[in-house]
């Protein structure tokens, strides 16, 4: 009610992103909502979008006709058969309907269509549902809340969806991209819903804070609005919920630079409050960083400096390369003699990758829904029948291997180019052969564990886990001290080669303190990460594996 003091919209179902706002312009309707879906007559849709093209059109608000913001939206979710041919939604009909009256050349089952679509996928104009609300000279809500629905509901593989979809992304001014979670373009309307000076906080899931797709919102958000809290949650506190949450405050046209106040758990335990600048946080990658301290992740100032890219070119496979080992895969004790390795490589797993070990041939793994003791590649057989000779020739160069889900940074190396990385490893090639064991350590370092959970906690499988791309490994930056490194590189070396757990791990402890000091860190500072990475390395145990 906009008589009472505050005046509040509740986000909670899909409809509330399926309708236009006042500044929608809805003058014509764009290629987008006119493109052929599977169940569309080929033929009729090529001649509507013809015809559209060649239909003349001026911009136009929502506000302008309440009927518009229907047949706008309509467009996109109109099937183009034989039958609608007669009465296609296009520019049109959007030109006739902002004629006062509408003219004649709407015809009946033109109305009937855009009516029938309005009804059925439930459009909501909040401009034209609340006049008062976007009436004076301040337009929107005093606060926006809610709890909206959660992954990517729109990705399916229904047309009828594809029509929502695109719609929903053509409402967004193109700020919903690629697997963009649902619940983020909620929050990105409740952006739009909001009054200059309101506030807005929506529930979302932790990647929000981090995931590549959310991005385009993420700065969006920013550029509207101030963060001034942040809740975050590891704990599963809603019903039925299988994902971590977290729950960002906005304030519209609020302070670029300010307190951020954060909590954490069911109890909204409270955390120490940081600074944040908006406008700086636009051009970072993510916003895991505001959520360290929920997760348990020392805060502290990182090092900036070159990164790995300076050093190296990494690579990740995918699908193809995964499915085309299938048949020319082999188990080292069906072969006799001495193998050689460039002949028949060792297929490495992620789950056969732990810090500074090696575990091929100690532990079994799966492959291809298949287990295996010591799988080995076929390479004669697979360049001659297979079509991954060519990708198997790359990856057999001297390179470092680093799996992903895990607790730590976990990397093995492989000095002569004899290991054959499987789905989903990062393939790490150092520029010059000899970094090997400095590249190693970097990654392997306390600080990049750190640094990675800083930037991307929240992407992987659980909340606790690190999951890096390619592009972010290489993004990693690299020590500055070379004394430290040096000697850091050479106790990783000597873990990796050691055949005894304890005087591994005793190994990696020692290499833990050399590489902080390599990266510059205060005493106080390296006893932090250093604390928190050995905990983490004696839980790895338990870290989701994936073959």
């Amino acid at each position: 009610d906009p008589g009472t003091f505050c005046r509040c919209a509740v986000h909670k179902a899909l409809p509330d992103l399926l309708g236009t706002l006042p500044d929608t312009d809805v003058g014509s309707s764009p290629d987008e909502a006119l493109v052929t879906r599977d169940d569309d007559h080929p033929a009729s849709a090529a001649a509507i979008r013809a015809i559209n093209k060649r239909t003349p059109s001026t911009p136009a608000p929502a506000h302008t006709h309440p009927h518009l913001s229907d047949a706008w939206c309509a467009a996109f979710l109109q099937r183009r058969t034989a039958a609608t041919r007669t009465h296609a939604i296009t520019t049109a009909t959007l030109n006739a309907l902002r004629e006062r009256p509408p003219t004649a050349t709407i015809s009946p089952d033109t109305e009937k269509a855009i009516s029938q679509l309005a009804s059925t996928n439930a459009l909501f104009h909040w401009h034209i549902q609340f006049p008062s609300i976007w009436s004076g000279s301040r337009q929107g809500f005093d606060v926006v809340i809610g709890n909206p629905p959660f992954l990517n509901q729109l990705e399916t593989a229904t047309a009828t969806a594809r029509r929502v979809e695109t719609l929903a992304r053509a409402l967004s001014k193109g700020q919903l991209r690629g697997y963009t979670d649902l619940s983020a373009a909620f929050l990105l309307r409740a952006t739009q819903l909001t009054a200059p000076g309101g506030r807005l906080c929506l529930v979302q899931p932790q990647s929000l804070l981090a995931a590549k797709d959310a991005k385009p919102v993420r700065d969006a958000v920013l550029h509207a609005a101030c963060l001034e809290s942040l809740w975050v949650s590891n704990a599963h506190v809603f019903k039925g919920v299988s994902v971590f949450t977290c729950a960002p405050t906005l304030r519209r046209n609020g302070p670029r630079r300010g307190r951020l106040t954060r909590s954490a758990g069911a109890q909204y335990t409270a955390l120490k409050p940081i600074r944040v600048d908006c406008d700086a946080l636009i051009g970072q990658e993510t916003w895991a960083h505001l959520a360290a301290a929920a997760n348990g992740i020392p805060e502290l100032s990182l090092p900036a400096g070159p990164d790995l890219a300076t050093l190296a070119t990494a690579t990740a496979d995918f699908r193809d390369q995964y499915y085309g080992l299938d048949g020319f895969l082999i188990e080292s004790d069906a072969l006799t003699g001495r193998i050689d390795d460039t002949r028949f490589p060792k297929l490495i797993t992620s789950g056969l990758i732990d810090l500074a070990h090696n575990l091929w041939g100690s532990i079994q793994t799966r492959i291809l829904k298949q287990r295996w003791n010591a799988p080995r590649i076929d390479r004669t057989r697979m360049e001659r029948e297979g079509t991954l000779g060519p990708w198997l020739t790359l990856r057999m160069v001297p390179k470092l291997l680093v799996a992903t889900q895990t607790r730590v940074l976990e990397v093995i190396a492989d000095e002569q180019g004899v290991l054959a990385p499987g789905i989903p490893l990062i393939s790490v090639m150092p520029r010059e052969p000899s970094d090997v064991w400095r590249i190693a350590a970097a990654i392997a370092s306390p600080v990049a564990s750190l640094i990675a959970m800083h930037r991307y906690a929240g992407t992987a499988m659980t909340a606790d886990a690190i999951k890096l791309s390619a592009s972010q490994v290489l993004g990693l930056p690299l020590p500055t001290r070379s004394d430290a490194w040096d000697a850091g590189a050479a106790l990783f070396r000597a873990a990796f080669e050691s055949h005894d757990a304890a005087a591994r791990e005793l190994l990696l402890d020692t290499f833990g303190q050399h590489l902080c000091e390599a990266y510059g860190l205060n005493a106080a500072d390296t006893d932090a990460v250093l604390t928190w990475w050995t905990r983490r390395r004696v839980q790895r145990r338990g870290r989701v594996r994936i073959p």
